[in-house]
């Protein structure tokens, strides 16, 4: 992990799983606005902290799957940019339609390049 004032950069190898509000807030990363860079394989995104606590997950090189936590289970969704905006598809569409008949909001305090 490298650092400077407003930013933080952390490489992983390809393949690697990063369970991201873990890693932030057990570094500290989450306090304060700034930035974190998180490097896997090739890809890179960069998770900017917003006001209010959120994450916004913008510059996105490569393809990632996030999982977010719900009452069913993590639930899959894929990232990616496509012609310089931030993409996202949930994997598990089977899941995310149980969740949304049971009203359940999933990654409130996420923003996707916005």
């Amino acid at each position: 992990m490298e650092m400077d004032n407003d930013t933080s950069l952390w490489e992983f190898s390809e393949g690697s799983t990063v369970e991201v509000a873990k890693a932030l807030e057990g570094r500290g990363s989450n306090r304060g606005l700034g930035s974190n860079i998180i490097k896997i394989g090739d890809g890179e995104i960069e998770i900017r902290n917003e006001e209010g606590g959120k994450r916004n997950y913008i510059d996105i090189s490569g393809r990632f799957e996030i999982g977010f936590p719900t009452s069913i289970g993590k639930l899959r969704i894929a990232v990616y940019n496509d012609e310089k905006q931030v993409q996202v598809r949930v994997v598990d569409k089977e899941m995310w339609l149980k969740l949304q008949t049971k009203g359940e909001e999933v990654a409130k305090d996420c923003l996707f390049g916005e």
